[in-house]
């Protein structure tokens, strides 16, 4: 485990964030917290183009459920606020 890509602003708010997809690679991950999330509502090929990098996506949980935001994407892992901790200590280095 490499480096974790944290994903804490809306598209919306600020793109710079969602240039790290170019520079994720296999053994890093992503995780969508905070306004992040939004981006799941509609990810269009973003998902896709990490999973075939082979990189491991995660989401918060709690952020998801305080916006409202469902996603069936088997892609995605759901995590609660403890394992998103654990994330941040299983990997060697994070990027916001």
């Amino acid at each position: 485990m490499d480096t974790l890509y944290v994903i804490s602003r809306s598209p919306f708010q600020r793109s710079e964030p969602f240039l790290n997809f170019e520079l994720a690679e296999k053994g890093d991950g992503v995780l969508f917290i905070q306004s992040g999330v939004s981006i799941l509502k509609n990810p269009g090929d973003i998902l896709k183009n990490l999973k075939e990098k082979d990189v491991e996506i995660y989401a918060g949980k709690e952020d998801l459920q305080a916006r409202a935001i469902k996603t069936d994407s088997p892609e995605v892992n759901i995590v609660d606020y403890d394992a998103v901790a654990e994330l941040l200590l299983k990997y060697k280095r994070a990027v916001q």
